[in-house]
């Protein structure tokens, strides 16, 4: 049953295997799951903390609706408080306690040296990861009221799990660096009767296993099955370890809440729908028109939320593209020079050589128009044909990785 229970935690296609749909490629995405699973519940276990081992294992959901929005009730906590504490002392902290001001040692004031193992942060909020950074890599320190913080060696130190509803929100490589990410499907949820949502509860898969959480009432053949499987999962932790590999999430689920996190829901959303329109590859295209159209995508109150501006919409497309699995490639078209300051750059050139630039104002715009009839048009002209004034301030381009110019020349 435990098993069963491990690949329902893993299992994000659990709606089309129960409707009879599950493929060859679900099947192999679970298997990928449940190895990213695996590898993770052994890392709350294994106490080798050497050799760049410097992260952290962090559980939280594949997929959400919107990314400030909590949707917990997978199974999480369970997962650490009742199965990881089945062979490890576990010293549970309440996330919505954790406070980043003052003594971070203070956080962690019912940890007993000598008897716990894990330290479980549950519920860890949207805050930052930094003041866990030197508890990832370095000693851990613990502090209880009225007294001496404690310091214990990196190499002694308990694990740190933190379960989660929220991504981690410092997505730069530092952070990124210091957690292995857990993903939990959405197969076990809670009850919402006001909602009139049903629920699936985690004794659905295993009927011995009680509120109360506590394995050792239960019989010797289910407890025995749980420390087998928890005994697979600190061996291929271990052989994944000494071959310096970790395993991720598969899919591009997590990737989703990371650009989420970063970019925030609303650019994120639009910008994905942008690219999805086949004539803005390979094509230069106005920031200023683009920028116009987020902006009258938005209504004020995400306008406030997501910070709105030029400078941070224009930052957002580089961040976005710069991650190769979006398969995007973004290039900005600068300077975008006149006629005459074309001129005067080709002289300051110290090589010699000829650069060529996109005039000023060349780039697409959309433009509307009343026919005679009164009919509205919306068109796709170059700036420099507007004959309205119009000014880009600049150009981007486009293209889809593998399809993008061979050089300066063919852009």
């Amino acid at each position: 049953p435990f098993l069963r229970l491990l690949r329902c935690f893993a299992n994000e296609d659990f709606a089309e295997e129960e409707a009879g749909r599950f493929t060859d490629v679900d099947r192999r995405a679970l298997q990928a799951r449940m190895a990213n699973l695996m590898f993770t519940l052994g890392r709350c276990i294994f106490r080798y903390r050497g050799g760049g081992v410097q992260y952290m294992p962090y559980f939280l959901e594949n997929t959400v609706d919107r990314e400030g929005k909590a949707q917990g009730g997978s199974g999480k906590s369970t997962l650490i408080e009742t199965f990881v504490a089945f062979v490890r002392n576990v010293c549970n902290v309440n996330g919505k306690d954790i406070s980043a001001n003052g003594d971070f040692a203070r956080n962690f004031s019912n940890f007993v040296r000598h008897q716990h193992d894990v330290v479980h942060i549950e519920d860890f909020p949207k805050m930052a990861i930094d003041p866990l950074f030197n508890y990832a890599s370095g000693s851990f320190r613990s502090r209880s009221l009225f007294e001496n913080p404690e310091e214990i060696d990196h190499e002694e130190a308990p694990n740190i799990v933190l379960t989660s509803n929220f991504m981690v929100q410092s997505t730069d490589e530092s952070a990124l660096g210091r957690v292995q990410f857990g993903g939990m499907s959405h197969y076990f949820s809670r009850e919402v009767a006001v909602m009139n949502k049903e629920g699936r509860r985690l004794d659905t898969i295993m009927p011995d296993m009680v509120l109360s959480g506590k394995p050792e009432v239960w019989d010797g053949e289910q407890r025995g099955q749980i420390i087998y499987t928890l005994a697979k999962c600190l061996q291929f932790c271990m052989v994944c370890t000494n071959l310096h590999v970790q395993v991720a999430v598969p899919g591009s689920e997590l990737l989703v809440r990371l650009s989420r996190t970063e970019l925030g829901d609303s650019f994120y959303d639009w910008f994905t729908n942008f690219l999805e329109k086949p004539h803005i590859y390979n094509a230069p295209i106005a920031i200023n028109e683009i920028f116009g159209d987020y902006r009258r995508y938005l209504d004020p109150s995400k306008a406030r939320v997501d910070n709105v501006s030029r400078t941070k919409f224009y930052e957002n497309m580089q961040k976005y593209c710069a991650k190769p699995a979006h398969g995007v490639l973004f290039m900005p078209i600068k300077p975008l020079l006149s006629a005459s300051e074309i001129n005067r750059s080709k002289k300051k050139a110290e090589d010699g050589t000829e650069k060529s630039y996109l005039r000023k104002g060349s780039s697409w715009l959309t433009r509307t128009f009343v026919d005679a009839e009164g009919r509205v048009h919306r068109a796709r002209v170059l700036s420099k044909n507007a004959g309205d004034g119009s000014v880009t301030g600049g150009a981007v381009w486009f293209s889809k990785a593998g399809a993008e110019p061979k050089d300066a020349e063919e852009l």
